[in-house]
């Protein structure tokens, strides 16, 4: 909507004892403080705001696409397997992974975007971007 991003994306690394959520924002140096600012009040909504049935539904729909759409590649398929045996100690099988996904209420998506905002942020950049100040300004507006 507001031409912040030419890309955006957020990833996770899951362990067994841990993991990692991670948000991607590709900008220009004039828009990095807005960009923060809107992927901040994003990421309060989603912990503190109800969540729309269309919103969920459309998330779980792109997830499971995504899984699919992770078998046409070979390595993709590798590294998925291996971190299932990493992580579950066996294979999952697609028809769980799809359940599971559909298992995931709104509460539970409210509850783990609290721990989220709540945990110690981190942000890495590349290039010019925010100082100290500013970080930590946006990083108390995710904690209400």
């Amino acid at each position: 909507k507001r031409g912040l991003a030419y890309s955006l994306y957020t990833f996770i690394t899951a362990y067994q004892d841990g993991g990692l959520f991670g948000i991607y924002a590709g900008t220009g140096s004039g828009k990095v403080s807005e960009l923060l600012n809107v992927v901040a009040d994003e990421l309060y909504r989603a912990a503190n705001a109800p969540l729309g049935d269309q919103e969920i539904t459309r998330a779980r729909t792109q997830i499971k696409a995504g899984v699919l759409m992770s078998l046409e590649s070979t390595s993709s398929r590798a590294e998925r397997l291996a971190r299932q045996l990493q992580v579950h100690g066996r294979i999952v099988p697609l028809s769980e992974i799809s359940a599971r996904v559909d298992e995931v209420s709104p509460e539970d998506l409210r509850r783990v975007a609290a721990g989220l905002v709540a945990s110690s942020l981190t942000l890495a950049q590349l290039g010019p971007g925010v100082d100290a100040g500013e970080y930590g300004t946006i990083m108390q507006r995710l904690v209400g």
